[in-house]
């Protein structure tokens, strides 16, 4: 076991983005230059100036994209409800009306619709969505997930 700097929180309080929001606010504190003060100590006639941070909230309001944030953020929020929801589940019970049709046929239509549906939402939140209700449709025809999953997952990038 290698231990780091999550051996000093309890287990479970430290995940995968907290260093990168830890990164993040530090990006607001630390100096985006050398502070003069650091190099002159014994001179006292050096007159100071005003530290700037690395990044300033107002490049931030004015580059970042925020409907795309905004477009990630729904996509991945209505994947977690239609999980935690049953609607996957459902739903992939609900494209068994086609188990009668041979399996690469269903494939093709599935590829279909995620490329349509990938020309009025994100990507993203079409493969977060779909990757589990492919996963219950497979296991429901006795498939093997990946059978419908990777094709799916490379068909989420079709769309121009």
């Amino acid at each position: 076991n290698v231990g780091g700097w999550n051996l000093l929180f309890p287990k479970g309080y430290i995940s995968d983005s907290t260093p990168s929001l830890l990164f993040g606010v530090l990006m607001f504190i630390l100096p985006s230059s050398s502070p003069v003060s650091f190099f002159n100590r014994g001179n006292r006639t050096v007159s100071y100036c005003k530290i700037t941070p690395i990044l300033a909230w107002r490049h931030i309001h004015e580059k970042m994209p925020w409907s795309l944030y905004l477009l990630l953020g729904g996509g991945y929020a209505l994947a977690r409800a239609a999980t935690d929801s049953g609607l996957s589940i459902w739903l992939g019970d609900q494209l068994l009306v086609f188990r009668h049709l041979n399996h690469w046929v269903i494939l093709l239509i599935i590829c279909y619709i995620i490329t349509f549906a990938t020309e009025i939402t994100s990507n993203t939140a079409i493969a977060t969505l779909m990757m589990p209700i492919l996963s219950q449709m497979a296991i429901s025809l006795r498939l093997s997930p990946l059978f419908l999953m990777f094709p799916a997952a490379i068909t989420t990038s079709f769309a121009f």
